[in-house]
């Protein structure tokens, strides 16, 4: 499962980021609900990825200003976690 993850996760978080900066508003919601998902499976809390409130901002868009500060710190905790990872299957 860690496997699968580590193939996965990063694919989607680099969706996301594209989403966020293209502007891409149904492919954030997307990548952000897939991540969410494997995140959580991995022991990543909510509270500190945001990534379902990522999922939630997508839709309204008076509030999309505030992607880019969670997008970032998304990025710092999926890196942590995908290092974390990759060290115990080694």
């Amino acid at each position: 499962y860690v496997g699968i993850f580590l193939q996965n996760a990063p694919v989607l978080l680099r969706k996301l980021v594209q989403g966020v900066e293209n502007k891409q508003y149904e492919q954030i919601k997307i990548s952000a609900h897939s991540l969410k998902t494997q995140l959580n499976y991995m022991g990543v809390k909510e509270e500190v990825s945001h990534v379902h409130e990522l999922e939630q901002i997508s839709i309204y868009a008076y509030r999309h200003d505030e992607m880019a500060a969670l997008v970032k710190n998304l990025e710092k905790v999926c890196a942590k976690a995908f290092s974390e990872l990759e060290e115990f299957l080694k």
